[in-house]
């Protein structure tokens, strides 16, 4: 994948892994609107949590799961869950790669302080009925558990 992203690149990023949170709003089973034009259809019920541009979702708790939907990355912006220092974040821009978008996004987890950072497995994934790409991040978190994730985005 060589090619540069549209200009509403990254729009929206459903990046799964487990970080904490703070206090849970519910959603039932059913349509759900994430802002226009996005809606997630769960099955199930989930926990939701709202940070910033980030708003994540747990069945089971943040330990175990979590789904992070992220919309709107503006230009020269971090990916605000994982900025805890100031210093050298790594910042976003609509013209990146679907290659760069993924160092963009491990960069921003070891920022965050996940170790031992690999993805694997970029390729194109429709987003929707939109064209995007998916990738796999392996990780330790900082208590030394081995953690997968699973991005897709637009």
């Amino acid at each position: 994948m060589t090619t540069a992203m549209p200009r509403h690149a990254a729009a929206l990023m459903v990046l799964a892994l487990s970080a904490g949170c703070a206090a849970p709003n519910g959603t039932k089973p059913g349509r759900v609107g994430l802002g226009d034009p996005y809606t997630v259809d769960p099955q199930i019920a989930w926990s939701r949590f709202r940070r910033g541009n980030i708003e994540t979702w747990t069945a089971d708790g943040p330990a175990l799961q979590a789904l992070y939907f992220i919309k709107g990355i503006r230009k020269g912006a971090p990916l605000e869950a994982a900025a805890r220092d100031q210093r050298q974040r790594p910042l976003f821009s609509p013209e990146m790669t679907p290659h760069e978008i993924m160092e963009f996004t491990l960069d921003s987890l070891a920022h965050a302080g996940y170790t031992q950072l690999q993805a694997h497995n970029l390729r194109p994934a429709d987003f929707g009925r939109l064209p995007g790409f998916r990738f796999e991040p392996d990780f330790l978190y900082r208590d030394g558990l081995e953690g997968r994730g699973s991005l897709r985005a637009q």
